[in-house]
């Protein structure tokens, strides 16, 4: 994190498996027509880079992301898989 220079990361700590990565994102129905999904993508991409979102994120001590629609699936299954072992290793239910 940019702005926290002096605060090891837990790679530099010895954990080296452990991605405390997070994402927030915009879900579309399914049935949406891949341009619209397309301009809506490139529209807040567009907008993750302004500078003063970009400040308002890093104050909230996040960094702006931005992904293609395909990488933030991709994402979304990655984790979706390592959460499903967790949730069943550590025998979590909905009661």
């Amino acid at each position: 994190m940019p702005n926290l220079p002096d605060v090891p990361t837990f790679a530099e700590l010895g954990y080296k498996s452990f991605d405390s990565d997070g994402w927030h994102g915009l879900l579309l129905p399914a049935a949406t027509p891949a341009p619209i999904v397309q301009k809506l993508s490139t529209e807040l991409n567009r907008i993750l880079r302004m500078p003063d979102i970009v400040a308002k994120i890093e104050g909230f001590g996040m960094l702006p992301g931005g992904r293609t629609p395909e990488e933030y699936a991709k994402s979304m299954r990655e984790d979706s898989a390592i959460y499903e072992k967790v949730i069943k290793a550590a025998n979590i239910r909905l009661d």
